[in-house]
């Protein structure tokens, strides 16, 4: 087997750059946020990205994250062309019921003021559905400067809106408007950058795309899709139910501050993490029609994370309950003792999370729904023992960090598991 290729770091670096200069300047506009917008604010637009998220997992039936996987890229084209031609029916039918039922959607998200905003959910959802399968589709071709570039696009996007929005806009209609307008500025790059076009144009890719290409691309990859939908809906349970939770249990004052906890305790993995799975998923799907060596890959990978998750995580466990105050301001002396606890969770997903695809290409596509769905059933648990033992917040908090570092740790090896059998696959494919 030849040796993980030398540009496999190469092009973590430069998806790295790109998410590194996006947080950055996420992390640069948090403490001129935090002073505009009350933590009431932000718990609205907390609630507003998860019924965001939800909708993004399910419009487009999770399809762009399959873009990698095909053979050939006029296979990937067609899917591509399913995504624009699912996103866009289902808006349709979405953008009607939510502005019908708002009141109805805001109630259960247990956030009244949000009714006026759930138009805006289907469309944001569609566009970021959109622009995700585009980068998927550039990181498949090895451009990984374009992709780098589109991350600080939307993030530019987003911080300009919600900044200037405050001034131009009563309440927080600028920060709940910076979603939609990070995922326009994501996908006008994709699309419009030479790179791209040069990609979009190949004849010998567009020419076999038709019906029967759009049609065989869904039929070769439902059951991954059925499985990542399902295992959207359980995240959605892991993610938005306590964030629900919170609010009744706890407060909005308590949900604004573990909002901006969330927002900034998983900004390592939006960084480094995030840089190295997507390129690691790149590989690794690309190793089953190479020789490549895709144990070394996921043996390497893993150990870095480590090596730099660590010491990482341990500075944000120490250091958090007084340096949120300084950067944040003093209303926000919770969210750092919040963040000392989920930093640990944090940690194991930073080590975990960017091989969670391995799963895919070796084939076990029933594999995550059913983590999801254990994760899901457990964060229940947590959430009903905090309820009926009347928990304070601090320790449902620790419950809640434990839970999932838990399945973190587990989701590790089960992904060193997959790596084996496509090991297995590949050698006795050679042996033949």
């Amino acid at each position: 087997m030849r040796p993980i290729s030398s540009n496999y770091w190469r092009d973590v670096l430069w998806q790295a750059s790109g998410n590194s200069i996006a947080q950055v300047i996420g992390i640069a506009c948090i403490p001129i946020l935090t002073r505009l917008y009350t933590p009431e604010d932000f718990a609205t637009q907390n609630l507003l990205l998860q019924l965001i998220a939800f909708l993004a997992g399910i419009m487009t039936f999770r399809f762009e994250y399959f873009i990698q996987l095909p053979k050939h890229n006029y296979q990937s084209m067609g899917l591509i062309a399913l995504i624009l031609i699912l996103g866009l029916a289902s808006c349709i039918i979405l953008m009607p019921l939510s502005v019908i039922y708002n009141s109805e959607i805001a109630s259960a998200l247990g956030n009244q003021s949000l009714a006026t905003w759930t138009w805006l959910a289907p469309i944001t959802a569609l566009l970021i559905s959109y622009a995700l399968a585009f980068q998927h589709w550039v990181q498949r071709n090895q451009q990984y400067q374009l992709s780098a570039f589109s991350e600080v696009a939307g993030k530019a996007s987003y911080a300009t809106i919600a900044t200037v929005g405050k001034f131009l806009w009563s309440g927080p209609t600028g920060l709940l408007l910076a979603p939609i307008s990070s995922a326009i500025g994501k996908l006008i790059l994709l699309i419009s950058m030479p790179a791209s076009r040069q990609l979009l144009s190949q004849k010998k890719s567009l020419h076999k795309v038709n019906t029967e290409i759009i049609a065989a691309a869904a039929k070769s990859h439902w059951r991954e899709s059925f499985s990542s939908v399902l295992s959207h809906l359980f995240f959605t349970v892991t993610s938005a139910v306590p964030l629900i939770f919170i609010a009744h249990q706890y407060g909005a004052g308590s949900l604004g501050q573990y909002s901006l906890v969330i927002t900034t305790i998983y900004l390592p993995a939006g960084i480094i993490g995030a840089a190295i799975g997507q390129v690691y998923y790149q590989r690794i799907a690309h190793i089953q029609h190479t020789n490549e060596s895709c144990m070394d890959l996921w043996r390497t990978t893993s150990k870095r994370l480590i090596i730099m998750g660590l010491p990482l995580y341990l500075i944000i466990v120490v250091l958090s309950p007084w340096v949120y105050p300084i950067i944040f301001g003093a209303q926000w002396d919770d969210a750092g003792v919040y963040a000392s606890i989920i930093a640990v969770a944090g940690f194991f997903s930073f080590c975990s999370s960017p091989m969670d695809k391995t799963c895919l290409v070796a084939g076990a596509w029933w594999y995550p729904m059913s983590w999801h769905g254990l994760r899901a059933a457990s964060t229940l648990i947590v959430l009903y023992c905090a309820r009926e033992m009347a928990w304070d917040l601090l320790f449902f908090l620790s419950i809640l960090s434990a839970q999932i570092s838990t399945l973190y740790i587990f989701d590790f090896f089960c992904e060193r598991y997959f790596v084996k059998t496509i090991s297995s696959k590949l050698n006795d494919i050679s042996s033949r």
